[in-house]
């Protein structure tokens, strides 16, 4: 499982292997008001405006989603192993995280094509885009994140950041969200200070509310979704 917040409309979008579908979740309530049936079996989900990037992993492909309507608007043909996206909307480039290949795969939004490949050597625990800076995050085994330019791919930084399961940016503050089975870890990307926010859940997946500056992190085998305060 993975989820996506739209801080527009308080929505929570869930990517469910198991049922087939992606679940929308009010965040005020945490109840279910609705459901999308995605094609095939998603389990990864990211979301730029009102179009959600649902992953397929069983039959290789990303299907990007109108939220308001539940229609297929694309397809994008990833090969093997999608087990992570992020999306910079701004710079038309959908990145996919392959957990079989340990590589990123980058496409053009645009056209639908693959236009570029990094190969990690390891697999990619969890991707996330800063949209301002144009700038790919990749948790990577061992606690080691790396960033690249979103257009160029070329790689910028490598850092320690502690185990992660997941990835979120708040791209207005600066700062980066990472997910172990213990708790939420808060990384100042100006100042690389951080501090952790302990968690009730074994947490695999996070989101974040820029809006209300609330993390929502989920437990893929429960289906437990906790809201952590991040003010």
């Amino acid at each position: 499982m993975d989820l996506v917040v739209d801080s527009t409309s308080s929505q929570l979008y869930t990517a469910n292997y198991v049922s087939g579908d992606v679940t929308v979740i009010d965040v005020g309530s945490m109840a279910v008001v609705g459901r999308i049936d995605a094609p095939g079996k998603p389990t990864a989900i990211t979301m730029s405006g009102k179009t959600l990037y649902v992953a397929d992993r069983a039959s290789r492909k990303v299907y990007a989603i109108d939220a308001v309507t539940g229609k297929t608007t694309a397809t994008f043909a990833t090969g093997k192993g999608p087990s992570d996206l992020a999306v910079d909307i701004r710079g038309d480039r959908l990145f996919i995280a392959n957990g079989d290949g340990r590589s990123i795969w980058a496409y053009a939004l645009s056209s639908g094509h693959r236009v570029g490949t990094i190969a990690l050597g390891l697999e990619p625990a969890g991707i996330a885009v800063d949209v301002e800076e144009h700038k790919l995050y990749v948790a990577v085994s061992l606690g080691v994140l790396i960033s690249y330019r979103t257009g160029s791919l070329a790689r910028l930084q490598t850092t320690y950041a502690g185990t992660a399961g997941g990835l979120a940016v708040d791209s207005k503050r600066q700062r980066l969200y990472s997910v172990d089975s213990a708790g939420v870890r808060e990384r100042n990307l100006l100042s690389g200070t951080s501090h952790y926010i302990a968690t009730r859940i074994q947490a695999r997946a996070v989101t974040v509310d820029v809006r209300s500056r609330v993390a929502y992190v989920l437990d893929p085998d429960t289906g437990a979704i906790e809201a952590v305060s991040l003010k």
